[in-house]
């Protein structure tokens, strides 16, 4: 199975913004999508994003674009984290959210 996502909509890696000038053009809340990949025996697919300051392990997923469902933004990232275009999901489990003025935005 192919990703939904065209290749050209796949976009090169850029710098990232500050997290004020990001959350500028954004919801009203922040919203996030992940997804939780498991293998034949239960293992969980974690990544170690490279524009963290620290060492955290996090679900694949990111900030759902304005207008995105939740399932086609794990899908988007899923491609752009993984280079996985073919996996299969299931369904949304929960979607989370955070006002742009939540303390954690301000993180790195």
């Amino acid at each position: 199975m192919t990703s939904p996502v065209p290749a050209s909509d796949h976009v090169a890696p850029r710098a990232a913004p500050s997290a004020a000038r990001y959350a500028a053009p954004r919801h009203a809340v922040w919203l996030g999508a992940a997804a939780i990949v498991a293998d034949q025996v239960g293992r969980v697919l974690l990544v170690r994003p490279t524009y963290g300051k620290d060492d955290r392990w996090l679900l694949p997923g990111g900030v759902v674009e304005p207008g995105e469902h939740p399932h086609v933004t794990c899908r988007r990232e899923i491609t752009e984290e993984l280079g996985l275009a073919d996996l299969t999901l299931a369904g949304v489990l929960a979607v989370h959210s955070l006002s742009p003025h939540h303390p954690d935005i301000g993180r790195s």
